[in-house]
Order: structure tokens, then C-alpha cells, then sequence
């Protein structure tokens, strides 16, 4: 589940596929009961239900009204792939703390502005916020960067040099394989040449002898295409069992038209290409002089193997290239896999819990809520330690705040300080296998009604 601005969806620019998104109006505190829900909610959930529209639904605690649902295709993953949206309920007469940095925006460029216009014109407004002394929050321009992405970057920036790097694999993959299928078709049509002599000496012309030839080619270029598109649904379905789910867009994979349209084309384009030069090489041969040499089972001469010689110098150099990177690849990922993350992975069980605000309406009875839970979980056959953190390590970007030290003086150039803080539960250092170089790590004692502590890193 996640909050936008009712002007969100216009910015999107996508219809419901049934009912309606939120108006205006409805983003304010107090009017912000309801939701739309995605396609897969409303399947897998609510069964399809027609009817859905006006129903009553429990979320987070509290009732609200779903009035939208939808399409199948989309899926917004900025928002971590959400599958309910509801409004921002912002209380213009008490918004939230100006220092709270929970929200992202998206935008649309209007015609003719770049995107580096919209870069800068980001840095002058923040600039602007940075004088304004009536925000009520100690502005730091320095350390409040604005960084604007286009959407698809930021959808599938992070995997689009490895998908580029795999189609390169793959693509050496298939030259070499085509120079396998040539050297074939080339060494086939040398065990022809006597047939195709005679052939030609009772009266076949040249293009009926390259038709033939190039028509066996294709035979076998179009079961071998066949054959490779079976093999690649059968990966596909391996693949998309083992695939992460944060992988975007996961689920439009498949061997759609596009991709089925690419393998006709390149079946038929290797099909002739392949084909037809054992074909011109056999017919532009001298009949008499081939007859010759196989009566007195001669070989044929030098210039006949150059283009074969050609290709196999071609597909080991391929071959070379992609060994070279098919090793550095397995490097990186056994460099990877040794990484330290500065914590211990092993034995280590991680679950998400989220304290309704309906049920938890006060800070402190979200802290009573793991005072109470924690000890129940360590107490549990085989559970070692167990405590709370806010963000997982790596499963996120942690909230970037200002930072005040007593007797240090900002230089000029370099700005204030700015540190990534979390907030974790008594026991996390010795739970996570994290050690405390100096001082101590946090215990019961520290609490939010005593004196405020914290742990720096290195």
C-alpha cells in the first residue's frame, strides 16, 4: 500500500480499468477513506468481484471505500510494486514537520523543456526554499540535493547494464553458432561437388542448383529455429521461477511477437546467408576440372578453403572473446559472493511488522507494541537473539539527516554534515554480529524518556 496526491494519476496519465481515482477533495485528512486497488489485489483477493465498487474493505485497521481498480499492466514500481493506493491525507492546517523527508515526487515535462531545464530550475527552487526563514526548518541547501530521474531509468536503470551484457553474451553465442552451421554447410557442400558436377553437365542451370541448395539450408535453418524456440520456453519458465521479484516488470516477460518475429528473421536471414555461399562457391566450380579430381582422387585446391579457413578463424576469435568475458564474469560474481557486509548473514531470519496506526494510535504504544513482542520472539526453541530495526541493511535507502557536532565548524566549501540514520532496538549490534569498536552498544536502559544516545559508524 501506498499514498499519492490526487493529481498523481493525471500526472501518470492511466484510466481505471473499473470506477474511478480519488478527486481532489478527497486528499485531505479527514475525507481520505478510500482506496483503489490493483488488478492482482482485486483477482487474487476479491476473486474478479464486479461488484467491488462502494464495498467497505479493511486496510490498515480502518474501513474504507474501494472506488477504483486498476488495469492488469500497470504497475508503478517507483512505489515498490504496491497493489493498494490511497490518498496523501495531508492536514493543510497541521502538515507534516518540514525536516521529515518521506514523500517523492513525479512530474511531467511540459512540451519543449529538457531535462536538464527541469535540473536546473529543481536547484533554483531549492535555493529559494533555502532563505525562505518561514519554512520553520533549518534549510541546508547543500545538503538537500534535488535528483531528478527519468521515470524508465529509474524503473530499470539499475538492471539495464546487465540485461545489456547478457544480450552481448548471447549474441556471440549465435555468431558462433552460425559459424559452426557454415563451416558444416561449407564441408557438406565439398562432399557434393562431384554430384553437383554432374548435375550441372547434364544440363542444370546455376540458379536451379543454388534454389535447391539454398531451400536444404533453410529446411534445416527453420527446425533448428523451432527447436530453439522450445528450448527457450523451457528456460523461460526455469528463469522466471528462480527470478527475483524486484526484477521490473517481471511478469510481461515471455515470447511475445516482437521477440517471436526476431527468430523467424534471423532463422531465414542465416538460413540464405548460410545457404547460399556453399551454393555460388559449388556452382562457379569448373565441372570438367572437378570431375578430373575425383577420378584421380585428387583434393580440391587452396582457394576452395579459404572462406572455410575464414570462418574458423572467425568463430575462434569469438570464441576467445566471449571465453575472456565469460571468465571475468565468473570473477566478479565469486568477488561478490566474498563480499563482508559488515554483518553476519548466517542463521539470520528477518520478518516485517507493521503497527496500525487504528490499533497503535501513540508513539508509545508502538513502543510498548516490541517491548512486549521481542522477548516473546527470543524466548521462542532455537532463537538465539532477537530484536527490531527500521530498515533492514541492504533493503533500502535510509533517511538522510542533518547533522550538528558540538565544537565543529562547517567548512565553506565542503557544507554541514549529513548522516543516513537508523533506528534499531537493543541487541541489534550482537543479533546482526556487528562490533562495537569503541564504547558500547545500545541496552534497556536507553530510552526515549532518558538521555538521548546514538552509535556512529567508522
Amino acid at each position: 500500500m501506498t499514498a499519492f496526491t490526487w493529481s498523481m494519476w493525471s500526472v501518470l496519465g492511466v484510466d481505471p480499468l473499473a470506477g474511478r481515482v480519488f478527486a481532489a477533495d478527497e486528499d485531505l485528512a479527514g475525507r481520505d477513506d478510500v482506496v483503489v486497488l490493483s488488478h492482482g489485489l482485486w483477482t487474487r483477493r476479491f476473486g474478479a468481484d464486479p461488484e467491488i465498487l462502494g464495498r467497505s474493505i479493511e486496510l490498515d485497521g480502518r474501513a474504507i471505500d474501494v472506488i477504483g481498480v486498476m488495469p492488469a499492466d500497470f504497475d508503478f514500481r517507483v512505489n515498490g510494486g504496491a497493489e493498494a493506493w490511497i490518498p496523501m491525507g495531508i492536514d493543510p492546517g497541521n502538515p507534516p514537520g518540514r525536516g521529515n523527508h518521506f514523500a517523492s515526487i513525479a512530474g511531467r515535462l511540459a512540451g519543449g523543456v529538457s531535462f536538464e531545464q527541469a535540473r536546473a530550475e529543481m536547484r533554483t527552487i531549492l535555493d529559494r526554499w533555502g532563505q525562505d526563514e518561514s519554512i520553520g526548518h533549518t534549510w541546508r541547501a547543500p545538503n538537500h540535493p534535488a535528483f531528478l530521474r527519468p521515470l524508465h531509468d529509474q524503473i530499470v536503470g539499475d538492471v539495464r547494464t546487465s540485461l545489456v551484457i547478457l544480450l552481448g553474451a548471447v549474441g556471440f553465442v549465435l555468431l558462433i553458432a552460425c559459424a559452426n552451421v557454415a563451416n558444416l554447410l561449407l564441408v557438406r557442400g565439398e562432399s557434393r561437388q562431384q554430384e553437383i558436377a554432374i548435375r550441372t553437365s547434364m544440363g542444370a542451370g546455376q540458379p536451379r542448383i543454388v534454389r535447391q541448395l539454398v531451400t536444404e539450408s533453410l529446411v534445416m535453418a527453420v527446425a533448428g529455429g523451432v527447436s530453439g524456440l522450445l528450448l527457450a520456453y523451457g528456460g523461460l519458465i526455469a528463469l522466471l521461477s528462480a527470478a527475483p521479484s524486484t526484477l521490473p516488470r517481471l511478469h510481461e516477460v515471455g515470447l511475445n511477437p516482437s521477440v517471436l518475429a526476431f527468430s523467424a528473421g534471423v532463422t531465414i536471414l542465416s538460413g540464405v546467408l548460410f545457404g547460399l555461399a556453399p551454393a555460388l562457391q559449388s556452382s562457379r566450380n569448373d565441372v570438367q576440372g572437378v570431375l578430373r579430381e575425383e577420378s584421380r582422387g585428387g583434393t580440391a585446391s587452396r582457394r576452395r578453403f579459404r572462406f572455410r579457413h575464414l570462418l574458423v578463424v572467425s568463430e575462434m576469435s569469438l570464441a576467445v572473446v566471449l571465453l575472456i568475458a565469460a571468465a571475468l564474469l565468473m570473477q566478479s560474481f565469486w568477488r561478490l559472493q566474498n563480499v563482508d557486509p559488515g554483518f553476519r548473514g548466517d542463521g539470520l531470519i528477518t520478518m516485517s511488522v507493521n503497527a496500525p496506526a487504528s490499533s497503535y494510535p501513540e508513539q508509545e504504544d508502538v513502543t510498548a507494541f516490541y517491548r512486549d513482542v521481542i522477548p516473546r520472539l527470543a524466548a521462542l526453541p532455537g532463537v538465539t537473539l532477537a530484536t527490531a530495526v527500521r530498515t533492514p541493511p541492504l533493503s533500502g535507502n535510509l533517511p538522510p539527516n542533518d547533522l550538528d557536532i558540538e565544537g565543529y565548524e562547517a567548512v565553506e566549501d565542503v557544507g554541514p554534515l549529513n548522516a543516513d540514520i537508523q533506528v534499531v532496538a537493543p541487541g541489534y549490534f550482537e543479533a546482526m554480529g556487528i562490533p562495537v569498536l569503541r564504547g558500547r552498544s545500545f541496552e534497556d536502559r536507553d530510552q526515549m524518556d532518558g538521555e538521548i544516545v546514538g552509535v556512529i559508524d567508522e
